[in-house]
């Protein structure tokens, strides 16, 4: 199992290298009534606010990735020239993981054939390919007004948010992070 699911781990990398795919796809929702060009400081959605339950319970459950989250979403938030503040006077920012579990087949299939020569024949043996599970997170920043309304909503998708070192599981968030926000504001 172990050394399907790092196949299939290696599979996948091989062909988005090959692939030269490099930008990730991005979701994003927004509240067309609203002006975010006066958005300039944000504050992180406080704990008492219903909606930040599940930024809270998911950096109980992973410190480590929550934290570097937090750090990409400061650092994307720095270079657009929106300051990160203690009190939300102009709004809001938070962030949750959803994870769906999927499944694939396995790029190593089994297959049992005997050929032929001369007047001898053969056949062939198929087997249904195996099923991999697979896990797809998706990574969703919300920014709210300063009333708690969320008025713009951005996600992506991965396959993976460690990686085998702590500097590639950093490159992986930052890379999704960096995604999502470019698109905010909404042109």
């Amino acid at each position: 199992m172990r050394l399907t699911r790092t196949l299939s781990t290696l599979l996948l990398g091989t062909t988005l290298v090959l692939s030269g795919c490099t930008s990730v796809p991005v979701q994003q929702d927004y509240n067309p009534q609203h002006s975010f060009k006066e958005i300039k400081a944000l504050s992180w959605l406080p704990l008492d606010n219903p909606k930040a339950a599940e930024m809270q319970r998911f950096e109980q459950q992973e410190p480590l990735t929550s934290q570097r989250i937090r750090t990409a979403i400061i650092h994307q938030l720095d270079a657009q020239a929106i300051r990160l503040t203690p009190n939300g006077s102009q709004g809001y920012i938070s962030y949750h993981l959803e994870s769906q579990k999927q499944l694939i087949p396995d790029p190593m299939d089994v297959r049992i054939g005997i050929g032929h020569y001369g007047r001898f024949g053969g056949f062939m043996f198929n087997t249904p390919p195996n099923m991999v599970e697979e896990k797809t997170w998706t990574l969703i920043i919300d920014i709210h007004r300063a009333s708690g309304e969320v008025i713009w909503r951005g996600s992506a998708d991965s396959y993976a948010l460690q990686g085998e070192t702590p500097q590639e599981s950093q490159r992986i968030i930052t890379d999704l992070v960096q995604a999502i926000l470019k698109q905010f504001p909404p042109q």
